[in-house]
């Protein structure tokens, strides 16, 4: 792709493998699926509850364009994190956002609200449905990040939508995005095994 930096690590943008003993949740994935609609699926559980397996579950097949970011410490500097974060993009709307992507390989840091509005208008004109995933969320911590997330999220194109995965609520404004209905949540209590799926599991190991 033209413009990405050679040193991003590209594993971080594609949809990780399912791990070879995991036992198929149709229930979930059905569930996942069908809050796709939203502007925003927040799945919030402890470690261990199978967050990063579900999604994989139940997006692989889905038949329409998934980016994904699986992030780590070094993506609290705001220039890593959109940068992976158009990355995933143009993996499924090639050259989308490449003056967003450009100006953040410039020595001088481009002005966030510059940044996010030519990223929405550039994602505007996508014509069909797009889901982006961001994997493992409670890794950041950089408030910079989280305040511009939130612009996105407020005024993202009805066409796309974002999954976020994590151990703990982000520091969003999940209150208002829940009581305005752009919001799903999958929980501690959703991701428990049934007793079949325990089963299933045992059987399996």
């Amino acid at each position: 792709m033209a413009g990405i930096k050679s040193d991003l690590l590209v594993t971080k943008t594609r949809m990780p493998q399912l791990p070879r003993d995991w036992v198929a949740r149709p229930r979930l994935s059905a569930m996942l699926v069908e809050t796709l609609w939203h502007k925003l699926v927040l799945i919030s559980a402890p470690a261990g509850y199978g967050k990063t397996t579900l999604v994989i579950e139940a997006l692989r097949d889905l038949k329409k364009p998934i980016g994904w970011v699986s992030l780590d410490a070094s993506d609290n500097i705001p220039g890593n994190f959109w940068t992976y974060f158009i990355t995933a993009l143009q993996s499924i709307l090639p050259g989308v956002c490449q003056p967003a992507l450009n100006s953040l390989q410039s020595p001088q840091p481009p002005p966030t609200e510059w940044l996010m509005t030519t990223i929405i208008n550039s994602i505007s004109i996508c014509e069909g449905d797009f889901t982006l995933v961001l994997d493992d969320y409670h890794i950041i911590e950089s408030k910079d990040i989280h305040e511009a997330l939130s612009f996105f999220v407020e005024n993202m194109p009805p066409r796309c939508h974002l999954v976020i995965a994590s151990r703990i609520d982000p520091p969003l404004p999940l209150a208002r995005w829940r009581v305005k209905g752009e919001m799903a949540e999958l929980r501690a209590d959703d991701l428990g095994f049934t007793i079949e799926e325990a089963s299933s599991y045992l059987k399996s190991m």
